[in-house]
């Protein structure tokens, strides 16, 4: 919305956002927080070259099953694995349903999202993706990716957070805001 791509947004008269994680700075989600800590991102680019996929977190079905199958015979396991993430409140999650969600978390993502993710938790600006300076240079004519311009956005913005999500926060979302 704020780059203004016609493409996008002739089909669009509002925007609404669940739980948008663009400023993870307040995220109390371990996994979150491990993988801003560690520089992941860094991480993976520095070492992608070894990875043969540009894929993240993809599970083949005989490894998806498997999970699946310990998810639904360990209840304490599954719900752990939910924490590091999204957290679990039992007080509001019907977490017998956690075998069934296993089997489509994680569902995979790409490298570059990753990095994105990391650069996120870095960066104090939400800013577009960091391809490195010689890159940037070539891309945005910057050495540094360039902040999105939210004052562009013209359609209404809904917002909305749960008070128990770890992941995007009341504090982050309301520096969006």
């Amino acid at each position: 919305l704020a780059r203004r791509d016609p493409v996008v947004t002739q089909y669009l008269n509002r925007f609404i956002a669940l739980a948008p994680a663009v400023f993870l700075q307040h995220s109390t989600s371990s996994l979150v927080q491990i993988g801003g800590w560690i520089k992941a991102g860094n991480l993976l680019k520095k070492y992608e070259f070894l990875i043969q996929s540009k894929k993240f977190g993809w599970m083949s079905k005989p490894v998806r099953d498997a999970y699946v199958a310990v998810c639904a015979a360990s209840q304490p396991l599954c719900i752990t694995r939910a924490k590091l993430l999204s957290g679990v409140n039992k007080e509001y999650d019907n977490v017998s349903l956690l075998p069934v969600n296993s089997g489509h978390f994680p569902a995979g993502t790409s490298l570059q999202n990753m990095n994105y993710w990391s650069q996120m938790f870095n960066e104090k600006d939400f800013r577009m993706y960091d391809f490195g300076a010689k890159k940037n240079q070539q891309v945005y004519g910057s050495a540094v990716p360039p902040n999105y311009d939210l004052g562009k956005i013209t359609e209404p913005v809904y917002m909305f957070i749960g008070t128990e999500d770890t992941l995007a926060s009341l504090a982050d979302t309301a520096n969006l805001r």
